[in-house]
Parts: C-alpha cells; structure tokens; sequence
C-alpha cells in the first residue's frame, strides 16, 4: 500500500523531464496502432520459443504508459513508472554501461567515473534511452556533439547523430515513434545573421538493428523561416532541461515560436507569422495550443509578474503578481504548472504551484512546498517535477530520504503517496537533527534589504555522546555569532542613495548563508559536522566555504590537529607540499587546477599557503583532507583543491 506524503515536500530548479506523455517500451499513441505492430513483430520473432513469460512480460509493457523519472539530466537513477504507478523498473547508468566497450566509453559517457561529464539524458521511448552529450576532442582541440541511444533491454549502444562543427543541440525528443533531434546552425557574425536551425529525425529499423534517417516533415518550412534570419524555438511543455522538438510543436500545438529580435511572433506550418504584441523586452519558452506564457522578472531585484497571451485574442492577462520569482513547470493537456516563490524568512524557501487552465481561465494553486533545514539537495517546487495525466510526480523528503511521490491532481488539489522509490538517503538526519535561524538588515531609511544571513545548526542526539548537550550548545552559538553579527550595520558600505537601493535592489543587497552539508562518526569516538556556506556580494559570482567541526564524543570537546599532530609546523607544511607536488603529477594533461605547471613552484607555493591552524582541514577514517581554497592555489573556476594525507603518513598510524 502507498502512504500518504506526511513530511514537507522538495522540488528542485534542476528538472529532468522528458517531453511528451505516457512513453512505454514501444511509444503509446491514441490509437495504440504504433504498439500492436511492434508486439507482433516480437512475438513473430520469438515464434518456436516456450517461454511464454518473455511475452507475458512485452505484453506488459505495452500495455500501459511509462513515465521515466530522474532528478536531473545527470541522475545516476533513472525509474520507469506505469501511469497507474504500481509497475516500477529501475535502471542505473551502470547498468546502461555495461556492454559499452572500454574505447567506446570516452565518447559515449553513459557512465563517467566524474558527474558533470557524463551524458545527458534527454528522453526515452520505444524501448531505448537516448543521450545526448558535448564531448570534448582532444585529437581536434574542438567538441564533438552527439546523440546516442541504449537499449532498455539488452543495453546495447546505438550511435545515432554526430557533429563536429559546433552545432549544438537544442532538442532531443522521441516523439510518434521517432526520435527528433534539432541543432543550431549558428551565426554569421559578417552578416551579423542568425544562420536558424536544423531538425533531423529518425526511425529505429529492426531489420538492420540500427536507427535510420528520414525526412522531418516540417523540413522545408523549417528552412523556408532559417531564409528569413528568424530564430525559431521549441517550446518546453516538460519543464526546462527538455525542450519539445519543432514537429512536436507544430504538431501539438499548430506553430512554433519564433524571436524576431524585437519581440516575439508564431508561425504556423504553413510558415505565415503573426507577432505576439508586447514581447519585446521578455524570454519566452513555454508555449500551448493558442496561449503562450511568460513572466518579466529580470536581474534587478524587482518582483515579479506571470502573464498568459492569448494568441486569438492578442491580448496578455496577468495570472501571478508581485511575486519573488517564477519557474514554469510543465504543461499537461490544457493545464500550465508555474511555480510562485517567496522568502517570508530569508533562507527558507516558500513555493506555491498553480495550475492555470487555458480552457476556462482557472488558475488553481494546487499544493505549496517550504524548504525543511539540512536538506540542501532540493529547491521545494519542481524537483524531478513530472505532470502527465493529471498526475504529478516528483522528489519529496520523508523520515530522513529523498524520494518519489506522486499525486492525483484531476481535483485541483495534491494529496501525494509515496511510490517506493528511493532517490537518496540524507545520512546527517541518521545522527540528529538540525535547526536554524535567519537574519535580515534594511535601509532605515528606504526599508530596503541590504544584508541577509542564513545558519544552520546540527542538533547531535544525546544517544550517541553524554556529552551532546555540551556539542550542541557549541553549535548553537556559533550559528548565533554568524547571524547576529551585526558588523555592517553602520558601515560606510550601506551609506549609498536610496533611490539606487530601490531601482536595483538585488545590487546593494548582501546574502550569506551557512549550512549543514554531512555528519559522520569516525571510529566510534569523533563527530565530524561538515558545513558549507556561500557569501555573495555583487558581481559575477560569490564566494564559497567550507568547514569540518570534531568533536570527542566520550568529552564533548572540539578537537583540532593540533591534538594529534606531534611533528613541527615546518615538518606538516612540508608533508602537505609534497603530496600536493605529488597530486599535480597524478593528473592528466587537461585536469590541472592550478595556476601553474611548474611542479616546483606548485610545492613552494604549497608550503608558503599551509599552516596548522589554518583550519582547512577534514577529518576522514582513514586520513585528512587538506583543502585549498578558490584563489589561494588555484583560478575560481577550478574551485576548491583537495589534497588527501593518510593517517600513516600524517600520524604514523593507520586511523585517528
């Protein structure tokens, strides 16, 4: 049985979803004819064989719809889900990667061993997922873009699109049996003309067990509107990673839209354009059957409105004012999901989702969403927001866990179950719990906010030290100095107009934020509380940190190296050189994060910038973790720079 979402519920900006509803091992149209062909197929093929479960399992699957989920493009779980939500089957991107050869594994990054490299997922349908990837040549100094497909049932790799001219893709959509993929052409910066876009499409044969190009329908009315310098876009009726392909937009909803440079216009398959008046100072991607949405945020700081335009009409309808921020969701027959955000408390996020309805003009908030402290993976919302059927699903947190959820919305309303599908255990929560406070400073004279702070703070339970309480008021004062500390003020950096602070509020406003990130007891004895912060001030990009408190669980004392180092400061900032000397030689000719590739000057650097106390220090079982911090060895970019020391070499022992 399902139980009932008792707990907040998390959704996140990075949302994967996949365009068009109800996929399933072979694609489900209305008609179901694209699935009976299929099945018929297989059981031909299968004639003469006495396991009559491989059919009962086939008629399974294509019985009913399949919905994938996955928390974002990179999820390293991926779940395909019946609509009903009883039928689960999971697959991992090892398991995709399994019969990808060594060679072959470079190029196609089902499963690189780092995150951020591997491929991105776009969609899945007729029994394949499908990739998509820029992939980096070191042969050509240039990217290759890519899109390639892996069988759900027998993983087996398909290469299906390459492109080593800078063509990147926009689009990767299954779509009526066919996989569609869109790539921009580029630009003519001589002509200083938009060179528009290109779709191809293709078709899985099972004859020759390969994928096959043909003609997208919409071809020529694609370069008919590219002849004109008009840059066409796919709409995003499944959120933002995925955007539909053009023939599904033509399809589903009769044009596509396209930016004219000072404003928006639609044009219809026939390729006659009718402009979209009042759009010339807004970004449009979400578009429905005869309405397209948008809202006029920008990077001031000023609050935001949500518009529907009425296409027939010619006529926009505010439907969200004043509003924090906004993120559309998706869209599900005639019903487009947004996201309204706001901040009562700075720190915790408060998001309402509505679902407007272009069919009789209701705007019903379907179900509100609020951050819970030390649960940093999710932005409470859209995460993993899927809308099929009038069913949401999505990545909700429970007794400790981030999973998935879904929700009957046919009502208006959300009433979410959990669907047993485990997305991540957060293990902080297995040791305690955690708590927070918030601060915010405004202009005594305008009333605008200047500064804002945000602190978490672990609350370790007192089965696992007698001395938790002596922890956890450490803890707590800390949080209490980093968000009452007052300093600003009265500061000349606050003395600016005020008419400055109110036309450009975000500009003069400063944010710091200090939060839990992991919890770890090591050899039974020390309490590791990982905290990570982000302070941001102006500019391109803020500033991280990050720290690791220890703690002596049989004391409830704060520990330090200096309580189990007995060598000199000279002796430790030779070690920590050295091993960094030793991590620079270790990598490969593209990966060196530091300013420079001199190795001697990297160790001299090294023992300038190392000191005992400079707390740049984690605690691990089986050694430390000397940190580098953004600047100090390295560009920003290359973010911190990790520096492992075994307690062997470090204590002359194998633990702490």
């Amino acid at each position: 049985m399902k139980r009932k979402l008792l707990k907040y519920l998390f959704i996140g900006l990075t949302v994967l979803t996949f365009a068009g509803c109800g996929l399933s091992t072979n694609e489900s149209q209305e008609s179901g004819e694209d699935v009976v062909e299929e099945d018929e197929d297989v059981e031909d093929e299968d004639e003469g064989d006495d396991d009559d479960g491989d059919e009962e399992v086939i008629a399974e699957k294509t019985s009913e719809s399949k919905i994938i989920l996955s928390r974002d493009t990179t999820s390293d779980i991926f779940y395909v889900v019946s609509e009903s939500g009883e039928n689960i089957e999971q697959f991992t991107r090892n398991d995709l990667a399994e019969n990808i050869s060594a060679s072959d594994s470079r190029l196609y990054r089902v499963n690189a061993e780092e995150q951020y490299l591997q491929s991105a997922l776009a969609c899945e349908g007729g029994g394949f997922f499908f990739f998509k990837d820029a992939n980096y040549s070191d042969e050509t100094g240039e990217y290759i873009y890519l899109v390639y497909a892996v069988s759900a049932d027998d993983h087996k790799l398909y290469p299906i699109w390459e492109d080593r001219e800078n063509h990147y893709i926009e689009a990767c959509d299954y779509f009526d049996g066919c996989l569609y993929v869109d790539y921009n052409l580029g630009y003519d910066y001589d002509s200083d003309k938009t060179l528009g876009v290109k779709e191809v499409c293709y078709e899985y044969d099972p004859s020759s067990d390969s994928f096959v190009e043909k003609e997208s329908e919409y071809a020529s009315v694609i370069e008919e509107i590219n002849s004109k310098s008009i840059r066409i876009l796919g709409s995003r009726c499944a959120g933002w990673d995925n955007v539909d392909c053009y023939t599904r937009d033509f399809k589903e909803c009769g044009y596509v839209l396209a930016n004219m440079g000072n404003g928006y216009a639609v044009i219809n398959e026939k390729g006659i354009s009718l402009d979209v008046q009042g759009t010339e100072d807004v970004y449009i991607s979400f578009y429905a059957p005869g309405y397209i949405f948008y809202d006029d945020s920008n990077y001031d700081g000023s609050r935001a409105n949500v518009y529907v335009y009425d296409i027939a009409a010619g006529s926009a309808k505010t439907i969200a004012s004043d509003v924090e921020s906004t993120v559309f969701l998706g869209r599900d027959g005639s019903k487009m999901y947004y996201l309204t955000g706001s901040y009562e408390e700075y720190g915790i996020a408060h998001n309402r989702i509505y679902a407007y309805d272009t069919e009789n003009g209701e705007n019903k908030l379907v179900y509100e969403a609020k951050s819970v402290p030390g649960v940093s993976l999710a932005y409470p919302g859209a995460e993993g927001f899927r809308v099929c059927n009038d069913r949401i699903y999505m990545v909700g947190f429970e007794d400790g866990d981030l999973k998935w959820f879904s929700a009957d919305v046919s009502g208006g309303k959300a009433e979410f179950e959990d669907i047993y599908c485990l997305d991540r255990h957060v293990d902080l929560f297995d040791y305690g719990t955690v708590e927070y406070a918030s601060y915010s400073y405004a202009c005594p004279k305008c009333g605008t906010i200047l500064n804002q702070r945000y602190a978490e703070c672990f609350v370790l339970d007192d089965k696992y030290s007698e001395n938790a309480d002596i922890i956890n008021q450490y803890m707590y004062e800390n949080l209490e100095t980093f968000v009452e500390d007052n300093f600003l003020d009265s500061s000349d950096y606050y003395e600016t107009e005020c008419a400055d602070h109110q036309a450009n509020p975000r500009w003069y406003r400063v944010t710091d934020d200090w939060t839990v990130s992991k919890v770890g007891i090591i050899d039974d004895k020390y309490l590791t509380v990982d905290m990570g912060g982000y302070w941001y001030g102006g500019g391109a990009h803020g500033y991280p940190s990050r720290n690791q408190y220890l703690f002596d669980l049989e004391t409830g004392e704060e520990k330090s190296i200096i309580d189990f180092y007995t060598g000199t400061e000279k002796q430790f900032k030779e070690l920590v050189a050295e091993k960094t000397r030793d991590y620079y030689l270790s990598l490969g000719e593209y990966e060196n994060p530091f300013y420079t590739d001199d190795e001697d000057v990297i160790y001299s650097d090294a023992y300038d910038n190392v000191y005992l106390d400079d707390g740049n220090i984690e605690y691990l079982e089986d050694g430390i973790i000397y940190f580098y911090p953004p600047y100090l060895m390295g560009p920003y970019a290359a973010g911190y720079i990790d520096i492992f020391i075994p307690y062997s070499e470090l204590l002359g022992r194998a633990n702490l």
